[in-house]
């Protein structure tokens, strides 16, 4: 059986019991089993097979007071009564306020497992208001305790204390009651406050069960709730990475008891998939969770399905996205990241068509806005100094948040929380530069400052030993006088994005939840991509070094280059005569520690002697300033070369392809396994396809 809801139960053996050790799910394995679908063009809806039609072991929905053979022991004030103002089902609960130093006890009728082949306890709880006191709430089962005996502490009882016993809308809680089989037991629902002086929560209960298969009561007249809408990622998402949010917007209505999360790679988007998530059981109000450990270069396929208490649904759709290839430190380029790619600095990103460098800009003679800003707000706007293409709209002012993002329009509501890139919800039109709860007011972090000016007609931001507010679990704390980040966010006029991270204090957290976000997304949350997101994404420190992560425009072109090469010693009468007599090697030869490149290249006999092959030749495009500095390789390749020196690709072709490359200025250099290698002594501007003679 798997889990249904996420309860950590912490258990005590008292006396002579055995403990009640498995929280179960109160749905059969099987889907089929539980459900029924029912294809209509329109829709899909799910039946109530699930709620039981034999009859209960022991069922309570507290209609009436006190029903009939439950008995409520109280100690102090408060304790255990009906509620006529809010229910699950019906119109009344039992609820227990926890008032200060007090317990009390609700106590079930005798429960027959005598004959029980298995069962299972249900019912269904709300915790409200908040608490300053001591209080624990617990299940108790006891096959001893003896009912009307006024005495119920005499007993001994199996204790299982309810740990995640916080505030909640109604909710299912399940038990596996098996260990009590062929006994008559009890079970006593215990609520206490060791406090003196502090209230606890109000804890309600409604529709209580004991049946042998885990179903449940289902009072009233529900109807059947609206689907839910999605947020974040956009259907048909591509390029997704392998550890990414998804949410979505629940439909937050009465009829609303359950939802039910499918996630997988089956199903083709018409049936409800399940091979990650089958049907597991959400709260009415949950918006999202995670998904880690994707598979690369995927499809999968997602649905929520908000039920009623009698699982009915309807109008539910499916959704989907595609992984990338999982590489954190470059990608990007889909249509939902609005073809933007993204690449850093490291190492990692080598292979990238176009890689950044770190280059830290100083702005300090700029504009400082750290004693006008507040915490969570935003101001502007202010004059970019040209006009910005971003995600296909133009933009020539910008506004500064202080929780480390620039938006192109100004904010309003929640701004110190960030939504998974892309989303319809939270912030939309920003850069995120790292996106979290800062708060610019802390005054433990000294020399702080937000900066912004022009340099060389590009727009930077630097944030200055910013402060961060750190999830501590339970609320958001302040940071020491180390706890602090420092990073910049460039705006080129051709519409890159750079995004430089200098250096942070040793108190600043940066990988757990609610650590920061970095990415961008369009003007409706439609288009976005995102780099990292709490644990999740790329680096912002290659190491102890500073990095730089930037988003540029899919406006790559093609890099086929035409070589020509004649080999020294070979060459005479304007061919070479050298012999490809099994001399030249069906496989590339440049994977030795002295190239060091693991191409896969192969070739064929017949195709060496019906082209005239002389040898191989290893290639590389690089990058620089001039040819002695252009040491940043930006592709590579091996190629064979005929006799006449043209250099032929595997299949025969003239273009020797590089892939996508940002336009510009390149070297090209040329190794032999025999010959010491060149480089033209000229940049080549590639703007698209390009002839080189060597």
């Amino acid at each position: 059986m798997k889990k249904l809801y996420c309860a950590l139960l912490f258990f005590t053996s008292v006396l002579l019991f055995a403990q009640v050790d498995q929280i179960v799910e109160a749905f059969q394995e099987s889907n089929n089993e539980v459900y029924t679908f029912i294809k209509d063009k329109s829709y899909d809806q799910i039946k109530k097979n699930n709620i039981a039609t034999e009859t209960y072991l022991a069922n309570q929905s507290f209609e009436t007071w006190l029903p009939a053979g439950w008995e409520i022991y109280n100690e102090g004030a408060g304790g255990w009564n009906q509620s006529n103002s809010d229910s699950y089902t019906g119109s009344s609960s039992v609820f227990s306020n926890g008032l200060p130093y007090s317990s009390s006890w609700l106590i079930s009728p005798e429960i027959d497992l005598t004959t029980a082949s298995s069962a299972f306890l249900t019912f269904f709880e709300r915790i409200s208001n908040s608490s300053g006191g001591d209080d624990y709430p617990e299940i108790l089962i006891s096959s001893e305790y003896e009912a009307g005996t006024g005495l119920p502490f005499t007993s001994s009882y199996t204790i299982s204390e309810i740990s995640d016993f916080y505030p909640h809308p109604w909710d299912k809680r399940t038990w596996d009651l098996s260990e009590f089989l062929g006994n008559t037991i009890h079970i006593a629902f215990y609520y206490y406050n060791d406090s003196e002086t502090f209230p606890g929560f109000d804890w309600y209960i409604d529709d209580i069960s004991v049946t042998d298969d885990g179903s449940t009561i289902c009072n009233g007249d529900y109807g059947i709730p609206s689907s839910a809408t999605l947020n974040s990622p956009p259907d048909y998402a591509q390029n997704m990475q392998l550890n990414i949010p998804i949410s979505w917007s629940p439909p937050f209505s009465d009829d609303v008891t359950k939802q039910l999360l499918y996630v997988g790679t089956d199903g083709g988007g018409t049936v409800s998939p399940t091979s990650i998530h089958n049907g597991e059981e959400q709260f009415p109000f949950t918006s999202g969770l995670n998904l880690t450990n994707l598979l690369p270069n995927t499809t999968y396929y997602w649905q929520v399905v908000p039920t009623n208490c009698a699982f009915e649904a309807e109008n539910c759709p499916i959704w989907s996205f595609t992984t990338g290839d999982g590489n954190i430190h470059y990608g990007g380029g889909s249509s939902t990241q609005g073809n933007y790619y993204f690449a850093n600095s490291t190492s990692g990103a080598a292979a990238s068509p176009y890689q950044p460098s770190y280059n830290w800009i100083d702005i300090s003679s700029g504009t400082d806005i750290i004693s006008s800003i507040g915490n969570d707000e935003t101001l502007g706007p202010f004059n970019i100094g040209f006009n910005f293409d971003f995600f296909g709209n133009s933009y020539s002012q910008f506004y500064i948040n202080s929780n480390g993002f620039i938006t192109f329009e100004n904010t309003s509501g929640q701004t110190n929380f960030p939504h998974p890139f892309p989303s319809t919800n939270g912030v939309n039109n920003l850069i995120a530069g790292y996106y979290m709860d800062l708060d610019p007011t802390n005054t433990n972090v000294s020399d702080k400052h937000i900066y912004y000016g022009n340099n060389n007609g590009d727009l930077i931001i630097t944030f200055e030993k910013i402060p961060q507010l750190y999830w501590d679990g339970s609320q958001y704390q302040p940071v020491d006088a180390d706890g602090w980040l420092t990073f910049q966010i460039i705006l080129f006029q051709n519409g890159n994005v750079k995004i430089q991270f200098k250096e942070k204090g040793t108190s600043f957290i940066v990988d757990d939840f609610y650590t920061g976000e970095v990415g961008m997304e369009n003007s409706d949350g439609t288009q976005g991509i995102l780099y990292k997101r709490n644990f999740y994404g790329g680096p912002i420190f290659d190491g102890t070094s500073p990095l730089a992560v930037e988003f540029y425009k899919n406006n790559l072109v093609s890099a086929n280059v035409e070589l020509n090469i004649l080999l020294e010693g070979p060459f005479s009468g304007g061919t070479m005569s050298f012999s490809a007599n099994n001399i030249v090697p069906l496989n590339q030869p440049y994977n030795t520690p002295a190239f060091g490149y693991n191409g896969s290249e192969t070739t064929t006999s017949g195709f060496i002697s019906s082209n005239n092959i002389v040898d191989w030749v290893y290639i590389e495009l690089r990058s620089g300033s001039s040819a002695s500095t252009a040491t940043t390789v930006i592709a590579k390749r091996a190629a064979l070369v005929q006799n006449t020196g043209v250099v032929l690709d595997t299949e025969g072709s003239t273009d020797i392809d590089f892939g996508m490359v940002q336009p510009g200025d390149y070297y090209i250099v040329v190794y032999h396994r025999n010959h010491l290698p060149i480089i033209s002594s000229q940049a080549i501007t590639i703007t698209n396809e390009i002839g080189v003679g060597f």
